[in-house]
């Protein structure tokens, strides 16, 4: 990671907070990971909390019961504030893994706002279907207030990690991100 950065090529690190354990994959089922908070520090967490000072990370669609009964990471507020955010320290822009996944269940709709609510900054959707797309869009503006302030937060964060382009060249990214954004969203 330090040798992309040095190139000035930010990565993104994954499966936030773990996914070492999963014993199925994340595309066709959710994964179950039942250890001890113990357990995780010392395998799951630790290469996240090296990591931590990572400009974004993704999440990954996994239980752990012990920490959350009911959510997996990517919908889950307690696993995102008090593990992610608060006991590795991550404080990057936080990726949700791809929505369409079979891991999850709910509607595509509802995966997004759920993905948001719980704290991601941004939701993905990577199976270029275009019906879920139009689905998600749809969605949106039952959020319209969540999705100001994370747009408002994830605005900041990209400002952060740009720190090292010209001043101009994040002014320019920052416009063109709340121009595309604007109408969507009704920001201001």
């Amino acid at each position: 990671m330090r040798g992309s950065i040095s190139g000035g090529v930010s990565g993104i690190v994954k499966h936030i907070p773990g996914h070492g354990r999963a014993e199925v994959d994340s595309h066709e089922s959710l994964p179950i990971i039942d250890n001890c908070l113990n357990d995780l520090l010392s395998r799951e967490f630790s290469p996240f909390i090296q990591l931590r000072f990572a400009a974004a990370a993704m999440t990954g669609h996994l239980l752990f019961p012990k920490l959350d009964q009911t959510h997996p990471v990517t919908f889950s507020k307690k696993i995102i504030n008090d593990i992610i955010r608060n006991l590795i320290k991550f404080e990057g822009i936080l990726l949700s893994d791809d929505l369409s996944m079979n891991a999850l269940s709910g509607s595509i709709g509802d995966r997004y706002i759920s993905a948001l609510e719980a704290g991601c900054d941004v939701g993905l959707h990577c199976n270029g279907n275009v019906q879920e797309m139009e689905l998600i869009a749809k969605a949106c503006p039952g959020t319209n207030e969540v999705s100001k302030s994370r747009i408002k937060v994830f605005l900041k964060k990209v400002a952060d990690v740009s720190d090292n382009r010209e001043i101009s060249e994040i002014n320019e990214l920052k416009a063109s991100l709340r121009e595309g954004l604007k109408g969507f969203f009704n920001l201001t």
